[in-house]
């Protein structure tokens, strides 16, 4: 295990788990791949976060193979009657006009789903985006190959950003992790 974090030494860094956004590397070295943490991080998301986009900047310190990039958010549905109900009642009182309202509410016959989504930039350039509906995915960025939504193109050192599409958070409280990770060559 090897971390960087500009010209410091490792024993140093222990003080820097303490600030804000930490700007060091994690790499793992294996023969000749390396397999750099550059972004990994869990958001705690609540309804001021609904309909928003969240940004999340990181930093890609050389060119590497590919990113990976893990996402995941829970819960994906709403389960709790009482949640469903109002939920739908927040939505009519939104989108119907009083008499066309129905006068109860059967929270059986609702599926409310959150929906959280990934988009993804350098340096000004868009490299495209996930939007499904999945609540666990994995998005692959190289060159050669890019998972749907994404543009094939290298993975070169620089300002990267990752953004957090939150579409609907119909639960009240949705917990998101994503990681990217660079992997490639020691002398890229």
């Amino acid at each position: 295990v090897r971390c960087e974090f500009g010209r410091r030494t490792a024993a140093s860094l222990i003080s820097c788990k303490s600030r804000r956004k930490p700007a060091f590397v994690i790499s793992f070295e294996k023969g000749s791949a390396v397999l750099d943490i550059l972004l990994e991080k869990t958001l705690h998301l609540n309804n001021k976060d609904d309909r928003s986009n969240i940004l999340l900047s990181f930093t890609v310190p050389h060119d590497y193979d590919r990113l990976e990039i893990s996402c995941s958010y829970t819960p994906k549905y709403i389960t709790e009657p009482a949640a469903v109900i109002h939920a739908v009642q927040d939505c009519y009182e939104r989108y119907l006009r009083p008499q066309d309202r129905p006068e109860q509410i059967d929270p059986a016959k609702f599926r409310l789903n959150n929906l959280l989504t990934l988009s993804l930039d350098r340096e000004e350039h868009y490299i495209g985006a996930a939007h499904r509906q999945a609540p666990v995915q994995k998005h692959i960025i190289s060159a050669r190959y890019a998972s749907p939504g994404f543009w094939k193109c290298p993975v070169k050192a620089g300002a990267w950003r990752a953004v957090i599409n939150v579409h609907a958070l119909a639960a009240g409280k949705v917990d998101y992790n994503i990681r990217v990770v660079g992997k490639g060559e020691n002398e890229i």
